[in-house]
């Protein structure tokens, strides 16, 4: 059993939406596959023992954490029909992913533990995570059944990731 200084919460408003169309062709299939995310933490963690570690104080400790994280994907891909000696697959995808949360840590008595260092908060770590990833890629597969019990596959993907960090 687990008893803690601090009141644990986690509180998480996330919103999912994803669209998907589809067209069967003549021996090809087109798929388009849209999805939106958006998700705002609100966490509150006992830290005690943690930072006790560090300050040496058995004070309660929390770490909060909030802020609101956004992700876009698309992917487009085609599809050769699956009953041939031959098959394959090749798509695109992208992806728009940002955050921006803030993280608090404080213990009670810290401040007066790291003022002579020059650190007289009893806040010990308060941090802004902001960035972005962007990725793009293209990729491939194609299949080949050499026999009734011997197919050979090769796939290839290629991508470029942007990624972006501050705080």
């Amino acid at each position: 059993l687990y008893s803690s200084q601090v009141a644990n919460r986690s509180s998480m408003k996330a919103n999912i939406f994803n669209l998907q169309a589809q067209y069967a062709g003549d021996g090809v299939t087109a798929t388009s596959s849209t999805s939106y995310l958006r998700r705002n933490p609100d966490i509150q963690a006992d830290a005690t023992d943690l930072i006790g570690e560090i300050t040496g104080l058995t004070t309660p400790a929390a770490d909060v954490i909030t802020g609101l994280t956004e992700n876009f994907i698309q992917e487009f891909r085609l599809a050769s029909a699956t009953d041939r000696r031959f098959r394959w697959i090749a798509g695109v995808y992208l992806q728009r992913y940002r955050f921006d949360e803030v993280e608090t840590l404080t213990q009670a008595g810290a401040g007066a533990v790291f003022a002579g260092d020059g650190f007289p908060s009893d806040v010990i770590l308060h941090d802004t995570y902001t960035g972005h990833v962007d990725e793009e890629a293209l990729y491939g597969e194609a299949s080949y059944d050499l026999t009734d019990k011997l197919e050979l596959t090769a796939g290839a993907r290629a991508y470029h990731d942007d990624v972006e960090l501050a705080d």
